[in-house]
């Protein structure tokens, strides 16, 4: 279940990731509300980004959508535009209403202010992705706040935060570098990251 979690949020899943935790865990996320807000704040993102990307081979950007430059009263046939806009406008009403649902929410972290201040800025670039905070929308934003659900999951069955494989790998690699960065020649044949990248592919 921990697994399954994790590999939706890391897919972009995140609403699904906060659906699923609340059917296998459902006192988890109410006693972690501020890992609830951080999830809510990734899913809004991850609907910008979505909408951004469009479908099609026009895809309608945020800003022009919220500004009406799609619509073409000139252009025809007039229902097949209509036809082509509507999943888009869709998507932004259920986007803005899920952003307003997320203001409405007092939050005095002044950390997660911020984050929700940066995701609602995206909402202003035409292309959010090329935009001063693009960042947001790569998917390795996600890996950290996978591994905070992770190790909450962990924790809530009395077990480390971080599981034992896991560590012994991230103390390893640590140790690796550190003979290499003392002069250790040796160090370099070691094949830790070729030996990692045969042993956890899935057989």
């Amino acid at each position: 279940a921990v697994v399954s979690t994790q590999s939706t949020g890391m897919s972009g899943e995140i609403g699904l990731a906060i659906s699923v935790t609340r059917d296998l865990y459902p006192s988890l996320l109410g006693n972690k509300p501020e890992l609830l807000f951080k999830l809510q704040i990734r899913h809004f993102i991850e609907m910008i980004n979505k909408l951004s990307e469009g479908s099609g081979p026009h895809p309608y950007s945020i800003a022009r959508l919220m500004n009406g430059d799609d619509m073409d009263v000139d252009q025809k046939p007039e229902e097949k535009e209509e036809q082509q806009q509507q999943p888009s406008r869709q998507a932004l009403e259920q986007l803005l209403l899920f952003g307003r649902e997320l203001a409405s929410q007092n939050t005095h972290d002044e950390t997660l202010k911020k984050q929700l201040q940066e995701a609602f800025s995206l909402l202003a670039y035409r292309d959010p992705k090329q935009s001063p905070i693009g960042y947001l929308l790569n998917s390795n934003q996600r890996e950290q706040l996978c591994a905070d659900l992770n190790s909450a999951i962990l924790e809530s069955h009395g077990l480390p935060r971080q599981p034992p494989l896991e560590l012994a790998i991230s103390q390893t690699k640590n140790t690796v570098e550190r003979m290499l960065e003392s002069g250790l020649g040796a160090a370099a044949y070691s094949g830790l990251d070729k030996f990692l990248n045969c042993s956890l592919k899935p057989q």
